[in-house]
């Protein structure tokens, strides 16, 4: 049970710091989304051959086939999946994504000061080309060949969009 919590633990603070707020809301959003319709679907589905199980030992299926019969052997190894499914798999899901949104507003000051545009530390606002080649490279404002002329140079400083 350690290598699943350290995973929800983990992924929004690696995440977010290696690839920016962006990447968290994005994360975020999935595990809200999958875990929603997963523990939606387990707990259903558990109730289900719990339900049939109840159904057949009620006389459901008619005469003979109640206890003891196959059908009813068959139910009660469905029973004995589907209580798991039904008890604990589904509303752990619960927990999964209340730790991982948890986390994720603790890190949030963090990820405001170090990711205040949503994109990874290593970009900046003017576009990681810019950033990691310098103000000639290319971008938004290098020249149309893209080439780095004088005029091309002299207007990299500035941005010419901001986001």
């Amino acid at each position: 049970m350690i290598y699943p919590a350290v995973l929800v633990l983990a992924s929004p603070i690696v995440g977010g710091m290696l690839f920016g707020s962006n990447f968290t809301c994005g994360l975020l959003m999935g595990i809200l989304i999958s875990g929603l319709i997963l523990a939606i679907a387990l707990s259903n589905s558990g109730g289900a051959y719990d339900n049939a199980k109840k159904f057949i030992e009620s006389g459901g299926l008619g005469q003979g086939l109640g206890k003891g019969s196959a059908p009813h052997k068959n139910a009660v190894i469905g029973d004995t999946l589907g209580d798991p499914l039904k008890d604990t798999s589904g509303p752990s899901l619960n927990i999964f994504v209340k730790l991982s949104a948890v986390t994720s507003l603790t890190l949030a000051p963090f990820l405001r000061t170090h990711s205040p545009h949503g994109a990874p530390f290593w970009q900046s606002h003017k576009g990681s080309a810019q950033y990691i080649l310098g103000p000639g490279g290319p971008g938004p404002d290098a020249g149309a060949s893209g080439s780095s002329d004088a005029a091309g140079a002299a207007g990299a400083s500035a941005p010419a969009f901001s986001l």
